[in-house]
């Protein structure tokens, strides 16, 4: 399952983001920063863990979507995936790719958690990037295979902390690879395009 995880991530490399740009200090005299994160990532971790449960799909899909909605700010990453012209979208049309984008995820998580049967998480550590940005490092422990890096990235939106992006073994950003993905069906079709085929992907299972 390791690889199987990394071979996702591995194609797109070149993509990789290392922050050498912000000096990671440990976050001191922060304890609501540090608990509201920590909460955030307790919702995700558990509700992954629930992805192998004898719900249904739906119900896991349900669950997960509740999830996202909050731990995740949707807005921010498919605004930056989207690029210069989000600003020419309106703001209906925002709306609906933000919560088609949100589906996306979460379908996402669903395809590829509830695979694997047995795993947990141990927390590393939170630093500091910036005032409003912050980092905590945790792993994905599967047994009788390598550990995970998992780094998730989190701003501070409206005084609260939310997940703008996740670095796997530490480097890899996902908001790198889904531009990557997505960059040519926003250049041949703009959000038509790749609202369409979001909801193609969530619904044929890819």
């Amino acid at each position: 399952m390791y690889a199987l995880i990394s071979s996702y991530f591995s194609k797109f490399a070149v993509f990789t983001v290392i922050f050498f740009f912000f000096p990671h200090t440990p976050i001191q005299g922060n304890s609501n920063a540090k608990e509201n994160i920590l909460t955030k990532i307790n919702i995700l971790h558990n509700g992954l863990k629930k992805m192998h449960s004898n719900q249904t799909n739906n119900k896991k899909l349900q669950n997960i979507l509740g999830i996202i909605n909050q731990t995740y700010d949707t807005h921010k990453i498919i605004r930056i995936i989207f690029g210069r012209k989000w600003n020419d979208l309106e703001r209906k049309e925002q709306k609906k790719l933000v919560d088609t984008f949100r589906k996306y995820i979460s379908h996402n998580y669903l395809k590829k958690f509830k695979k694997i049967n047995k795993f947990n998480f141990e927390y590393v550590g939170i630093d500091q990037l910036s005032k409003k940005y912050k980092i905590c490092k945790t792993l994905m422990i599967i047994p009788d295979e390598n550990q995970l890096e998992l780094n998730y990235l989190f701003h501070k939106k409206n005084g609260d902390w939310k997940i703008f992006d996740v670095l796997l073994n530490g480097t890899i950003s996902e908001i790198a690879i889904k531009r990557s993905e997505f960059k040519k069906i926003i250049e041949e079709g703009g959000i038509k395009l790749l609202i369409k085929e979001m909801e193609k992907r969530i619904n044929s299972g890819h």
